[in-house]
């Protein structure tokens, strides 16, 4: 079941969440500054042709467990008027099955990103996720994302990408693993370290 829907506006060059709710009120969790930078980041990316459409982003767990709900609801209160985040509790709810390829629903992006917890040491001020950003089966990639708090603040402090899906000439999917041999499944860790 899809849930968590937030609408959201366009011009979303600066990846950055502040520790506050938008009146200032309440601290807003770590998990769901650095999942709102990642949206904001994919959400960039997307070309869109109409100026007053939103950015659709579905967000799954790569995890073996769900983003938790109040997490879901505060990234949706911080996308509020930016874009269309949706959460969704499996993968497939996310893509139309019917099209080739299996696009996401509506021109999205489906981000799959694992659960954060809140750290122990408050001084952590660095996380790397690995996340996976697809489009359709003949456009997806898998990325290691740095994230970094400053003042703050959490942003995308750099993006690499480990492995690109694409389909080839002949139709056959163009991902492999570094063996050689094709790789469809796609994990993802969380490392966090404290900044000296």
């Amino acid at each position: 079941m899809v849930t968590a829907r937030a609408s959201t506006a366009a011009a979303i060059a600066l990846t950055m969440v502040t520790a506050c709710d938008r009146d200032g009120d309440d601290e807003v969790s770590r998990a769901a500054q650095v999942y709102v930078a990642a949206v904001r980041s994919v959400a960039a990316e997307m070309p869109l042709e109409d100026p007053d459409e939103l950015p659709i982003v579905y967000v799954v767990s790569s995890g073996d467990r769900p983003i938790r709900g109040d997490v879901q609801a505060e990234v949706a209160s911080a996308l509020n008027d930016d874009v269309d985040v949706l959460f969704a509790d499996h993968r497939d709810e996310a893509l139309d099955m019917r099209k080739p390829n299996e696009p996401v629903r509506d021109g999205g992006r489906l981000l799959a990103i694992e659960p954060l917890d809140e750290p122990d040491d408050e001084t952590i001020d660095l996380v790397e996720l690995e996340v996976e950003v697809y489009r359709s089966e003949a456009e997806w990639s898998r990325r290691l994302v740095t994230f970094e708090r400053s003042n703050e603040a959490w942003s995308v402090t750099s993006s690499s990408e480990l492995e690109v899906g694409e389909i080839d000439e002949s139709g056959e999917s163009g991902d492999v693993d570094e063996s050689g041999e094709a790789d469809d499944t796609v994990s993802a860790s969380v490392t966090t370290s404290s900044s000296p």
